[in-house]
Order: C-alpha cells, then sequence, then structure tokens
C-alpha cells in the first residue's frame, strides 16, 4: 500500500510538471494487492483541441445507429428506435428506419473527461 502512495505521488507530481493533470478512474483490490487506473490529460489552453475520430462498422440492424445515438446525446433508446432518430438525415431514413448515409457526430469532453454534450441529461444508467 506504501508503493502504491509513493507510485500515485510521483505520478502526480510527473504530470503536474508536464502541465497535467490526473484523474482516478478506477481502483481495484486484487489478491496481490490494490491497483488504480489513471487517466492523465493535458490541461487545455483553449489553443489545441484533440479530435479523435471514431468509425461504426457492423451488419444491417447490428445497432450502429442505436449506438451512435445513446453516445452522442447521451439518453438511451426507448426500444422503438428514438435513440437512432437522432442520427438520421433524410427524409426517407426517417420512414424507412435505416440510415443510408454516412454522418459526423460530435461528443465534446471537459478537462475531467466528463462529455459535455449531455447537460441537463440524468445518467443513463
Amino acid at each position: 500500500e506504501d508503493k502504491l502512495k509513493e507510485s500515485l505521488e510521483n505520478i502526480h507530481r510527473m504530470a503536474s510538471e508536464a502541465g497535467c493533470e490526473v484523474t482516478e478512474v478506477l481502483r481495484r483490490r486484487g489478491k496481490q494487492g490494490e491497483s488504480v487506473e489513471l487517466m492523465v490529460r493535458r490541461i487545455a489552453d483553449g489553443s489545441v483541441l484533440n479530435d479523435l475520430r471514431v468509425c461504426v462498422v457492423g451488419n444491417v440492424d447490428s445497432g450502429k445507429s442505436t449506438l451512435i445515438g445513446v453516445l452522442s446525446r447521451g439518453k438511451l433508446d426507448n426500444g422503438r428506435g428514438l435513440a437512432r432518430m437522432n442520427v438520421f438525415r433524410h427524409q426517407h431514413e426517417i420512414e424507412n428506419g435505416r440510415t443510408s448515409s454516412i454522418s459526423n457526430h460530435i461528443m465534446g469532453f471537459d478537462a475531467h473527461g466528463q462529455v459535455v454534450n449531455y447537460s441537463g441529461v440524468k445518467d443513463l444508467t
């Protein structure tokens, strides 16, 4: 336990010197001791934006659009396709319930890794 505490102090000190902040994501106790998962992020100064692009592929009716709708809006699907309605771009997609175009959906994160798109939305649990 002392080694973990010392390691965490070292990581926090290095992150601070590098202009980063450390957030504890997960802490677990195992057979050989405790482990900690950390997120180290550079403190944003507003001049540089990090951009990550993710491509979602899969078979027809496998839930790609529903997944994108849930992640980008922060609301679970109602079982009748409400989440994917946020992904549709064309009238024929709404009419037949299937996406037919490539689209781009943005998720924004604050310095603590929290999604900023979800203002006013309850947790997905």
